[in-house]
Formats: C-alpha cells, structure tokens, sequence
C-alpha cells in the first residue's frame, strides 16, 4: 500500500494536504508533481516573492495574500503516517512526538492550508482546481505553450547511461 505523508510546519502547527491540491499522498506522487502540492510549498517558502518576473502576483486584496512566505525560516518536515520518533530532532518541551504528528493532521488537530493555497495558485492563472469523483482535488493546467515556441519543438526528459 505504501506510506501517506503531509507536509508540515512544526513551528506553526500548520499543513499542506495533497489530496486537497490534485496530487496523491505518497512521497513521489506530489513530489514530482507541477502546480499542486510542490508549488504550495514554494508559495508558502517564498521570502522575497513579488520582486520580479515570474514570482506569484496576486492583488494585496486577496484573501491569501499573507500565507505568501508564511513558512520561510520555520521548520518543515515531509511527515508520513509510519513516522517514528526518531526521525528529525524535536523537543519533548515543546513540540509533538513526531509519531503523532500525521494524526494530529489527519484529526484537524493542525490547520490545513491547502485551499488557501489552492486560491493563491488560481490567482495566478495557471491551474484551476474541482472537486473530483475520488473524492479529492483533480488540477487542471490551463497554460498552454507560448506561439513563440517552435511546433517541432519538443520536451524530454535527458537519458543518462548506466553507471
């Protein structure tokens, strides 16, 4: 079956759901994924945003508007449902054992951010999200290449050899 993971700040009690942004839950489901659940963490990292070309512009007036850079110098941990104590450093003064923390997320015990953030990566225009028949978020890219390109032009991933 495979291990579930959210990501979370610890600092904060915050999360990111990925069902809720279009992605799976497993690590390499929403870990190469574009426009879900990678780019809400980039949103929620991004300590200089708004400085230049392709930064995320939303009007000041936006609902969501503060959770940009909201994470930058806290600490962030990819949690999975199998997570054990000993995982990352914490302290017991203070936060919660690291074997409860995707329980804790699971039972709204931290807040979720992810329809937030699905409003922020809406804002920019290019994805849209709905609610899909499984019961999560189906993410629907509406970039379409520049005319720019040239139509021969093609994307592929790089082969390497065998080592």
């Amino acid at each position: 079956m495979g291990q579930y993971h959210y990501i979370v700040n610890l600092d904060r009690k915050e999360f990111i759901h990925p069902h809720h942004l279009g992605d799976g839950l497993k690590l390499m489901e929403f870990g190469n994924g574009a426009g879900g659940t990678m780019t809400a963490l980039a949103i929620l990292l991004a300590a200089s945003n708004g400085r230049g070309g392709g930064d995320l512009h939303v009007d000041a007036s936006h609902p969501a508007v503060g959770r940009i850079g909201s994470w930058a110098g806290d600490r962030i941990a990819i949690v999975g449902d199998y997570a054990e104590d000993t995982d990352y450093p914490w302290n017991p003064a203070k936060d919660d054992r690291p074997s409860e923390v995707y329980g804790f997320c699971m039972r709204d015990q931290y807040r979720d951010l992810s329809a937030d953030l699905c409003l922020l990566i809406e804002a920019d225009g290019m994805y849209t999200f709905s609610k899909a028949d499984w019961g999560g978020i189906e993410r629907t890219s509406t970039w379409s290449p520049p005319s720019s390109l040239r139509p021969d032009m093609t994307l592929s991933l790089k082969e390497t050899p065998n080592a």
